[in-house]
């Protein structure tokens, strides 16, 4: 350890051992060996280390108490381990994922662009048509001020709408990293409901969205989630494709405790019981032509956010249903 850290033995001893770690490391190592000295039970810590020349590596820190009958501290046993190699595995793998996460984003785009230019269309041919509106009631001999006022505030209203669907549109194509803030859940569904609005009616589904009363807040990326959303609900309407009954998507949200439960149900087809697990690994469709990483992306994403989703039937046993869960915001637990 001397030899790699190049530090002597004794600027390393007592708290000189925090020196050799990385400036944001320092606090969490304190944080973590106040606990395990408190509590003289063993905790695995990553950490980067600095070496001699300078370069950072990730190590693995095992640390072990030899207890005396009374159980006191008679001595520390420790080992470190370059884990170097599977951080940059792991920080690799999570790459990864983040490009296919943008690829399905951007062919869910795609495969919605007609939807989302009709969606756009009208708000802007209904400005076109106040605008018209006004001119109107601003000519001499039919001056109303109060109708033309009336017609600037839908105007006004209408260049929102339009504004908040591009600039959805916009974040669902950026390819950005993880924006981890806390977010209310709610609107960002609704967002998703909205550009999706063309796209549904055209298949003939009605949606019914149950929502709590109070803000939903989470602590999270909101464009992901999103696509989480977004994945469940494109995966529940493809599976209505061949239905002849009523094509109906149902989406609840609720808080409990200090969890957020969605659940999207669907009167398709379903998943066979003996598929309720495989259904999320990647390249496992249920659909001939489908490529398995819908459900596959929504997993990754969820548990990254400290939640889990699992699939099951639809109520009285028809149909699909899929829930994930997401943890509160912390200090933002709501009675139901």
């Amino acid at each position: 350890m001397i030899d790699y850290v190049g530090l002597p033995f004794e600027e390393l001893v007592g708290f000189g051992f925090y020196r050799m770690f990385h400036p944001d490391d320092v606090e969490p190592m304190r944080t973590a060996w106040d606990e395990i000295v408190a509590s003289k039970k063993s905790r695995p810590v990553d950490a980067r280390i600095r070496r001699a020349d300078g370069e950072y590596r990730w190590f693995n820190l095992r640390q072990c108490p030899l207890l005396d009958s009374e159980r006191n501290v008679v001595r520390w046993y420790g080992v470190v381990v370059d884990i170097e190699d599977r951080k940059r595995a792991e920080e690799s793998l999570r790459q990864s994922q983040s490009d296919l996460a943008h690829v399905t984003r951007m062919t869910a785009t795609g495969e919605l662009a007609v939807s989302i230019a009709h969606e756009v269309n009208q708000p802007l041919m209904a400005i076109v048509t106040n605008a018209g509106t006004c001119l109107r009631w601003l000519q001499p001999g039919h001056t109303d001020l109060e109708q033309a006022r009336l017609a600037a505030e839908r105007i006004v209203r209408d260049g929102h709408r339009a504004g908040d669907i591009i600039t959805s549109i916009r974040a669902m194509a950026q390819k950005l990293p993880a924006k981890i803030e806390q977010t209310d859940f709610k609107p960002a569904v609704s967002e998703v409901l909205n550009l999706l609005t063309g796209e549904l009616q055209r298949r003939g589904i009605e949606v019914g969205l149950d929502m709590a009363d109070m803000p939903i807040e989470v602590l999270g990326d909101r464009t992901q989630l999103q696509q989480v959303v977004l994945n469940l609900v494109m995966n529940s309407a493809e599976a209505m494709a061949a239905s002849s009954g009523v094509r109906r998507i149902d989406i609840r949200c609720t808080a409990e405790e200090q969890l957020v439960i969605v659940s999207v149900s669907d009167t398709g087809r379903g998943v066979p019981i003996h598929e309720l697990e495989r259904v999320f690994e990647a390249f496992y469709s249920t659909k001939t032509d489908g490529i398995g990483m819908r459900l596959s992306i929504c997993r990754s994403i969820v548990e990254a956010h400290g939640g889990r989703i699992w699939a099951s039937s639809g109520q009285n046993g028809s149909g699909g249903m899929f829930t994930f869960t997401l943890p509160m915001a912390e200090g933002l637990v709501h009675d139901r």
